[in-house]
């Protein structure tokens, strides 16, 4: 049998013999195969949403989940406490929805501008991506938005006016234009 609390040590009477913390020494197989309850904290793709208690191994849990700083170990006082937990994960969510909701109404149907050089068939130098997109709204709008929202099916390369979806998540969407215009030559 063994036993993560044993004695470690070279058996000779000169060398002090240490006693291994089970926690955090585990010489077994058997031992790396537990498992351990996590709340999460935030949803975790592929494992659970925000508030739930999921068994994963232990590893996993000690060495990603709680240090990034996904989920809190599933302690008795902590599954007690579990109602509360949730109902802050419900007011975060709540207010994530109305921040969200926010943008979208201070976006509306407003167009972005960008000059930029073109050659004489109205094709760009270069290509508007989702990156300046998101740029162009801090610096136009004093929106702060994250390029993952700017659904893009290819990069922006001709003069005009383009329509540009964002989809903010939570089934919240919006409809921007982007107009492209040739940087005046002067």
């Amino acid at each position: 049998m063994c036993k993560a609390s044993e004695e470690i040590g070279s058996g000779s009477p000169q060398r002090s013999r240490i006693v291994a913390d089970p926690i955090y020494f585990r010489p077994c197989a058997d031992l790396e195969e537990e498992e351990m309850k996590v709340i999460l904290v935030k949803d975790v793709s592929g494992l659970g949403k925000a508030g739930e208690v999921v068994a994963v191994k232990n590893g996993y849990g000690r060495n990603f989940l709680l240090p990034q700083g996904l989920a809190i170990s599933a302690t008795r006082k902590r599954l007690r406490s579990l109602e509360q937990i949730r109902k802050q994960v419900e007011m975060s969510a709540v207010q994530k929805i109305a921040r969200l909701r926010k943008i979208v109404e201070e976006v509306g149907q407003k167009t972005l501008t960008f000059e930029v050089q073109a050659g004489r068939e109205g094709r760009l130098f270069g290509a508007i991506t989702a990156h300046h997109i998101a740029e162009a709204m801090q610096k136009q709008w004093q929106v702060k938005a994250k390029p993952k929202w700017i659904a893009l099916d290819a990069p922006i390369r001709i003069l005009g006016v383009h329509p540009v979806r964002l989809r903010l998540g939570e089934n919240i969407e919006a409809e921007i234009q982007v107009e492209v215009k040739e940087l005046s030559r002067g």
